[in-house]
This record gives structure tokens, sequence and C-alpha cells, in this order.
């Protein structure tokens, strides 16, 4: 459920720091039982992690700033044909989050992999350690601009809507697995994908969209994916959506 990186730290972090490297490396890969929620009205998260930005953004202007360079909608997508203004909610999935994935609503899913723009990818601890310490320094973020990335796009046939889920790889994983076949319609909240270590997960929903939302929790909320809404919808539609 969701907590606040204190309460987080706490609970979770320091049980599994004290166990040392070896249970480190065994907790990372665990799948735990989620209970399967249906709540049509809401976007869930897709990623155990941590919120860092949650912002509607025009196309081309700047979701974050780093090193006097611009993160745009565009970068994420690395697509320069995209004009649409849209809600940008990232989720920094930690050494210590499971990094399993999770559909936020039900939808028929496509995917893509963009490869890294440099050799390798950039190393994404730097901004863990920041960010455990509750300080969002964009400045160690320039992974974002280079690393690998898998882009999943989600049609949810009843709302005649598209959005958009961006996996970007830490320098050590270079995989991102999907479980999923292209145009497999998947139920929300269950399991689609896999990213290794440190990992960024990302919701582009377009604007407009055929709905009213509500942003249900502020930056720097840890959640778990499939459980903690993160946007409540007025669409009285996509309620009924799949019944």
């Amino acid at each position: 459920m969701a907590k606040t990186i204190e309460e987080w730290i706490n609970k979770d972090v320091k049980r599994i720091q004290r166990k040392g490297g070896i249970y480190l490396a065994e907790n990372f890969c665990r799948d735990p039982l989620r209970p399967t929620i249906i709540d049509n009205s809401k976007f869930f998260s897709p990623a155990d992690g941590i919120l860092v930005f949650q912002k509607e953004v025009e196309a081309t202007d700047p979701i974050v700033e780093v090193k006097g360079k611009f993160f745009t909608p565009q970068c994420l997508l690395d697509d320069f044909n995209y004009f649409n203004r849209s809600l940008i909610i990232s989720i920094y999935m930690t050494s210590y989050s499971i990094h399993y994935n999770r559909m936020p609503t039900n939808g028929i899913i496509t995917y893509e992999d963009l490869e890294c723009l440099k050799t390798n990818n950039l190393p994404m601890l730097r901004f863990e350690k920041k960010i455990l310490e509750q300080i969002l320094d964009f400045n160690e973020c320039d992974y974002l601009f280079s690393n690998e990335r898998r882009i999943s796009t989600i049609y949810v046939p009843k709302m005649k809507y598209t959005y958009y889920i961006v996996q970007i790889a830490d320098s050590d994983v270079n995989c991102i697995t999907h479980f999923v076949e292209q145009e497999d319609f998947v139920n929300q909240t269950n399991k689609f994908s896999l990213i290794h270590f440190g990992s960024q997960c990302t919701l582009v929903l377009p604007l407009p969209a055929p709905f009213k939302y509500k942003l249900l929790l502020p930056d720097l909320t840890v959640v778990e994916a499939g459980v903690d809404a993160l946007i409540q919808t007025d669409f009285q539609t996509y309620k009924n959506s799949f019944n």
C-alpha cells in the first residue's frame, strides 16, 4: 500500500539491508501474490517504486531539466511527430522494489524496443541514492536521454483511447521482458512485464482524454503495482467496460 519514503525505508528497506547482499538479490526476484482488483474508473500504478513526477505538459515542453537539457514527452517516446499535451506519471523502481510491471487498466497491448543511444546504458543508482534521501536531483538523470527503453501502447476499446507505458532500463540490465504477445488483451492489474534492477516506468496519457481525472497521490510516495491507484476518472462508460 502507498506510504511515505520514510515509512518504506523503516519498514522494508532496513529489513532487507540487514540481511546482506545475497538476500537482496533473492529479494529482488520475489513475486508475491497480489489481489486482482477491477475498478475501471481508476488507473493503477504499473510499477512498484517511488513517484518522481506527475504533470501535464505539452509535447515539446520539459518534463524535467537535466544539466541544462530539456526532457520532453517527445524525447520520452522518441517520437518527434508526437504533439499531444499529455499527463506524465513516472515511477522510479529502486533496487529494493519488486520489478514486475502490471496493467493500469484493461487493454490491448502492443510494444516495441528502442535501443540505447550510447554503447551501454548509463547507471541509474546515483539518482536512487538521492531519492532515498527524499531529494529529487534530476541532474543525475542523464539516463533518460540515452538508455534502452520499451514502449508499450495500450488501447482501451470501449473508450477508444490509447495511452503508453515507457520502461527505461538501468546500465546492468539490457533486458526488458514481456510475458504477453503482441495485441493480447490483458486484464487490469495483471502482470505484463519484468525489468531488472534500478529502472523507471512512466505512464503517458495523451490529452484531451474521454474523461476528467484526479491525481490521488503526491510525488515521493512509494507505490505498489496493481494495488495503488494513481488516477481517479469520471468516465461512466469506462466504469462499465468489458462487463
